[in-house]
């Protein structure tokens, strides 16, 4: 399977055009095109995706309180189901783990939370649509890097802390079980054989948006709060169930009203979307499919590119003639545009 990438967006059609239109192909194009649709015209009744890895970090990464962050507890007691008492006194570290060797690998964590017992939680949050395999070979690497981390030479091995991997996933693995979390361990057979590795991953997709908002099951209302959490009634109701969950949606509710996160997050989105997609080219065609479609989708995009750049400097050049206060038909004539557009233009800059 091939190797390379696709050089931009810009040329999307061309590759689906010489590739075909392949049904999950479409599907990712089509969320592409929603998003984009998103960032520019926001809808008043949407917050930002709390699925989005910066919007996650922001909301439960943040350790206000001399015991953490209340919604993080929360969230991890229902995951882990452990009593909440465990999570007391949570503390929030650097999830930067350095390479071990001058050629091997850092890892960055979404989270690392250190528990008063010492156990150690990477809490990731995975849009991306890896396959189960896949998708465990790097997870089970963070897991053993996060396990050793911290041994030092001349301590024993009994100072290791049972570590744990969390990860919310926005794909479905288990279609035929309706438990939205699975649980990992090392085992002989029937015999559990440590529990000082464990991984659990959390299938939002299973959210049930009524479940989430009517009981009290912790783990339904967080489920609940990523998949649907964006639209700001459900983030209101789901706010009035106890004070963790009013901490998260009072903080993506801030998070939300600034410009600039509305940026980083709509880019971080469509990045990892572009991410999915250039890697579902990548495993279903071979190098010279790969390549003559590049060549193909990049001509394409120049065009594309040259045509849009002249229609944004326009555009740019109506709203400042506006701002001077030019006359519209005068704005008209010098940008070769038609009334109907500088009077658009005008309504949506007021």
């Amino acid at each position: 399977m091939g190797g390379g990438s696709i050089p931009s967006r810009k040329g999307l059609g061309a590759v689906m055009a010489a590739w075909g239109e392949e049904r999950d192909l479409q599907e990712l194009n089509d969320a592409l095109e929603m998003l984009e649709a998103r960032r520019l015209h926001r809808d008043p009744s949407v917050y930002l995706n709390p699925r989005v890895d910066s919007v996650f970090k922001h909301i439960f990464g943040v350790d206000d309180s001399e015991s953490g962050s209340e919604a993080l507890r929360s969230l991890l007691s229902a995951v882990m189901e452990i009593p909440p008492e465990r999570v007391e006194g949570l503390r929030i570290r650097n999830g930067e783990i350095p390479s071990d060797s001058d050629d091997g690998k850092s890892i960055r964590l979404d989270l690392l939370v250190f528990l008063s017992d010492g156990t150690k939680i990477n809490v990731e949050m995975q849009i991306e649509g890896l396959a189960l395999g896949k998708q465990m070979k790097r997870i089970l690497y963070y897991l053993c890097r996060l396990y050793v981390v911290g041994l030092k030479s001349g301590f024993g091995y009994d100072t290791l802390r049972p570590t744990v991997s969390i990860v919310f996933t926005d794909r479905i693995y288990h279609p035929d079980d309706e438990e939205a979390v699975h649980v990992y361990r090392m085992r002989c057979e029937s015999k559990e054989l440590t529990d000082a590795l464990e991984v659990r991953i959390v299938e939002m997709k299973k959210a049930n948006l009524e479940a989430g908002l009517s009981s009290n099951d912790r783990l339904a209302g967080w489920l609940c709060f990523f998949e649907f959490g964006d639209r700001k009634e459900v983030a209101r109701m789901l706010s009035e169930k106890d004070a963790a969950f009013a901490q998260a949606c009072h903080r993506l509710d801030t998070l939300s009203i600034d410009d600039a996160e509305w940026v980083v997050a709509f880019e971080r989105e469509k990045a990892l979307l572009w991410e999915e997609m250039n890697r579902h080219y990548m495993e279903h065609h071979t190098e010279e499919e790969v390549a003559k479609a590049t060549v193909k989708a990049t001509a394409e995009g120049k065009a594309e590119g040259k045509a849009e750049g002249k229609a944004e400097a326009r555009v740019e050049t109506i709203r400042r003639s506006l701002a001077l206060g030019f006359e519209l038909a005068v704005i008209a004539d010098i940008t070769g545009s038609s009334l109907d557009e500088v009077e658009r233009i005008r309504k949506e800059a007021t």
